[in-house]
């Protein structure tokens, strides 16, 4: 791909009785020819050997024990298996970021992302680095499912789909016990999303849901271990917060099903990564396309993104109220003012009817979290109706908090 004069040969002598690795290379034209196979074990004879066709020097072998890489032209090669399982790959192609191999009996597998690869310079060079965080690939606005309709099964045969985000990749020369934060910042340097290795998921209480707990994966904290690490961002805000979620059909057996509501869906643009260890940060750029499928123009997803933000914000608004008056409701309070604070807000119980009357902050919310998730459920401007009961759910929040400053 760089040059003319180099080649690679994978040569395959097992049915002559000979397994062992066979990777020649020349750099004038075929004159001369050497073996390197340095770092592939006997027994991995290769069925082919292919360059990246963006970085000089990076290849990867096909061999009978898996998928081998080399960094630095061939001069040595490291198992590239992951979570693949010991299987024949009888060949390989790199396609725009991703490598695709062809195995003997165990389907077609796919290395999403191997664009740190590319930008490795050689396996001690990478890890002797104490903090490194990787340029990442363009990544494309996908949402990660759009069944609505019941999920395939776990005992039904499916592949698997690429994390549907930009995935972030970084890396640490040592473990550190100090605090690593990942950071999604706009244009203009707003914070989008943060992530932090000190986060905890909230563990569910499967007896409150109806289906078994092998459809939640939660993401786990950013790791602080020695060696490379992926993280995605699912272009995502963060969740708005609200006290009740429900969840969403659209998820498939070995990913994480989404609570709803969800946080709004960050627009196509730039953004920029940044991580921070020990009081250093990195940068790097990111850029987000838009889904080449979608028929949304870049103004209907704008609306979409200016009503999703205001619905997010007003739920912000509504549970920095809810915090309040729960916080006022554990003083000791004179009945008709218990009275009046219930009336706007009061904890729910097991025991409550699922049929009573709300009180108005908890109308409010409840109509917030479900506008929330139909304004951005498709890549379209919002509906008039959408925006409509927004309005009015946003216009009957402002009269609650009003209410709530009197009151206090």
């Amino acid at each position: 791909h760089f040059d003319a004069a180099p080649a690679y040969a994978a040569i395959d002598r097992h049915r002559l009785d000979d397994s062992g690795p066979y990777i020649y290379r020349t750099h004038d034209w075929g004159a001369h020819w050497e073996r390197i196979n340095n770092g592939i074990p006997e027994g991995a004879y290769v069925r082919a050997v292919r360059e990246d066709p963006v970085r000089k020097g990076l290849l990867f072998a096909g061999t009978e024990l898996g998928v081998y890489v080399s960094l630095n032209d061939g001069d040595s090669w490291k198992a590239l298996r992951l979570n693949m399982p010991v299987v024949p790959v009888h060949d390989l192609v790199v396609k725009n970021n991703d490598l695709v191999v062809a195995t003997h009996g165990r389907a077609f597998w796919v290395l999403d992302d191997i664009s740190p690869l590319r930008e490795m310079n050689t396996g001690a060079e990478s890890a002797s680095a104490p903090v490194r965080l990787f340029p990442p690939a363009r990544a494309f606005r996908l949402r990660a499912n759009v069944n609505t309709d019941t999920p395939l099964p776990p005992e039904e045969p499916a592949g698997e789909n690429p994390p549907a985000g930009a995935i972030l990749y970084y890396s640490l020369g040592s473990t550190t016990k100090d605090e690593a934060i990942l950071e999604i910042l706009d244009s203009a340097g707003g914070l989008v999303r943060r992530y932090s290795s000190h986060e905890r998921e909230t563990p569910l209480r499967l007896d409150q849901v109806a289906f078994p707990g092998y459809w939640f994966h939660p993401a786990p904290p950013l790791s602080t271990q020695a060696g490379l690490h992926r993280h995605v961002w699912d272009f995502r805000y963060a969740a708005p917060p609200v006290q009740s979620r429900g969840f969403s059909m659209g998820t498939a057996y070995g990913q994480n099903t989404p609570a709803e509501p969800e946080g709004p869906l960050a627009l196509p643009g730039t953004y920029q990564v940044r991580l921070t260890i020990a009081g250093q940060s990195f940068t790097q750029p990111l850029e987000v396309a838009a889904d080449p499928r979608t028929k949304a123009s870049a103004s209907d997803l704008r609306q979409q993104y200016e009503l999703g933000m205001k619905i997010y914000r007003g739920l912000q608004r509504a549970d920095q109220t809810r915090a309040e008056i729960v916080q006022r409701l554990s003083l000791d309070l004179k009945p008709e003012t218990r009275r009046a604070i219930a009336g706007m807000y009061q904890p729910r119980t097991d025991d409550d009817p699922e049929d009573g009357v709300q009180p108005r902050l908890t109308a409010v919310i409840n109509t917030l979290s479900r506008l929330a998730t139909m304004a951005g459920s498709a890549d379209a401007a919002p509906t008039t109706q959408v925006r409509s009961a927004a309005e009015e759910a946003l216009k009957k929040l402002d009269e609650v908090v009003v209410e709530w400053g009197k009151i206090k």
